[in-house]
C-alpha cells in the first residue's frame, strides 16, 4: 500500500503546476520518497495539501513555518534540500 501512496505523491510533487515547484518538490520527492516512513510519508502528504506560494516561501525564508508545520521533519528536509541542491531557487 505504501508504494501507491508513494507514487501518488511524487506525481502530485511533479505536477504542481508551477514550474519552479515542480522542480523543487519533484526533485525533493525523486530523491527522498521511497525512503519516507509511514510517518514521513503523512507529512509529506500532508505538506504537499498546502498552497505553493506558501511552501515555496516558507522553503525560502520569506515566511515563518506556521505552528501547525513546525514539527513537520519533510519540511525541514526539504528547506535543507533546497538550501544544499537549489540554492538558486
Amino acid at each position: 500500500m505504501d508504494q501507491n501512496i508513494k507514487k501518488k505523491l511524487l506525481y502530485r510533487s511533479k505536477h504542481r503546476g508551477c514550474k519552479e515547484m515542480d522542480l523543487l518538490l519533484g526533485g525533493f520527492a525523486s530523491r527522498n520518497i521511497g525512503s519516507l516512513d509511514s510517518y514521513g510519508i503523512i507529512e509529506y502528504d500532508e505538506l504537499l495539501s498546502e498552497d505553493d506560494s506558501d511552501i515555496f516561501n516558507w522553503i525560502i525564508g520569506r515566511q515563518k513555518v506556521p505552528l501547525r508545520l513546525e514539527n513537520n521533519k519533510i519540511l525541514h528536509l526539504l528547506i535543507e534540500f533546497q538550501t544544499r541542491k537549489r540554492p538558486y531557487i
